[in-house]
């Protein structure tokens, strides 16, 4: 991989070649304090001690090197905690989470190794990697002495994996008050791409209210909540349009019983939609909330709305990329850009009006799977990044 030698003027910035060959010298470190973290399990819900311990973890790996720790007790998850570095009002933000979408116990079918260059485990990639990395850069530039552009406020939750529902004013506050939001999910594909758009989502629970009856006796007597959902899952069907990035999924399904001779008056189901737009979600939410009975003596309840607004690669993200992709470019490499149809916490810095550039953390594939991993050999190029953009944002 090609490695421009260059010198950044009046800063302490080492060259390009310089800083990789550090950075690399990292990855023994890295892959300790990643293996520590990932061995302590931390889904999001379902086992809060345990969350707790892995959110202390990463409160004490940062109040190590000089981060004012403020903790966020929760009921359900983990605590979350924001940890501020440097002075002054003007503010960068690092957005992450440590907790996993695999339940407690994983760790014994999905066991910490490192093997054919790929760390493993449950949040190796997403995203206990992105923490480990963001720890290691700034410590990297303390080794270095290379000074702040402005102050970083790292903001880190434990229910970003459920959508991130008592987090998210909290986000959206920090957000408001800093300059950049760069979130630490992984990246795409290699140590060059980032996430540049999300898609935005809604979430509805449509129940059908009709009448049970006898399927023997009395048929006609009854509505279907069986029947009625099945024709409602066509209506949903009909307004997907991926040329237009608009995704329409039911995820449940719920009605009726093991009793033959009952025709079910009650059923629900449960509908996600996505879109590249607020236009095109907006869009769709109204078709869902719309939706009519087709069955007489049937009636639907609709509840839900929009939950996460759209990623979107506007002016001034558009201007954010350019900026890193300048420093990636003096590192020897230009950044590609993603679009993905997943949400993270960057739809609401984005939302809360903050430029905000994501997929900055670890290289990873199998997310959201038994087999999860990052990649070891992409970790220095990202660790060297991430320093280059905490010196110059």
């Amino acid at each position: 991989m090609p490695r421009e030698r260059k010198q950044r003027a009046g800063t302490m910035m080492p060259d390009s070649g310089k800083l990789l060959d550090l950075a690399e010298q990292e990855t023994g470190s890295f892959l300790n304090l990643l293996e520590k973290a990932v061995l302590l399990e931390s889904p999001t819900y379902g086992d809060k001690a345990a969350s707790d311990a892995c959110g202390r973890f990463f409160q004490q790996l940062f109040a190590g090197l000089g981060f004012r720790v403020r903790t966020f007790p929760q009921t359900e998850c983990g605590d979350h905690f924001v940890a501020e570095y440097g002075e002054g009002d003007d503010a960068l933000m690092l957005v992450g989470h440590y907790d996993t979408v695999f339940p407690m116990g994983s760790l014994a079918a999905m066991p910490w190794k490192v093997a054919d260059g790929k760390a493993y485990g449950p949040g190796a990639a997403d995203m206990k990697g992105g923490l480990v990395l963001a720890w290691h850069a700034v410590r990297l530039m303390q080794k270095l002495r290379i000074p702040l552009r402005r102050k970083i406020i790292l903001c880190v939750n434990a229910d970003e994996e459920a959508g991130s529902p008592t987090s998210r004013a909290l986000m959206e506050e920090v957000a408001r008050n800093s300059r950049y939001a760069l979130i630490l999910e992984p990246g795409m594909q290699d140590y060059r791409g980032v996430k540049v758009s999300r898609l935005g989502r809604a979430a509805y629970t449509v129940k059908a209210h009709g009448r049970s009856s006898h399927s023997g006796l009395a048929p006609k007597d009854g509505a279907s909540a069986v029947t009625e959902l099945a024709h409602q899952v066509g209506e949903l069907a009909a307004l997907n349009d991926y040329d237009r990035n608009v995704l329409v999924s039911p995820t449940y399904f719920a009605a009726g019983n093991r009793r033959m001779s009952m025709i079910p008056g009650e059923g629900e189901l449960e509908v996600e939609a996505r879109a590249a737009t607020l236009e095109e979600l907006a869009r769709v939410a109204t078709a869902i909330e719309g939706l009519q009975p087709k069955l007489a003596g049937m009636r639907l309840e609709i509840t839900g709305g929009v939950n996460k607004q759209p990623l979107v690669f506007d002016a001034k993200n558009k201007a954010l990329f350019a900026t890193v992709n300048a420093l990636a470019e003096g590192l020897g490499f230009s950044l590609t850009r993603h679009a993905v149809g997943s949400g993270s916490d960057g739809n609401y810095t984005f939302n809360a009006g903050t430029p905000t550039l994501d997929g900055l953390g670890v290289i990873g594939a199998l997310l959201h799977n038994p087999g999860e991993h990052l990649f070891v050999d992409h970790v220095p190029y990202r660790m060297a990044l991430l320093v280059r953009i905490l010196a110059a944002l």
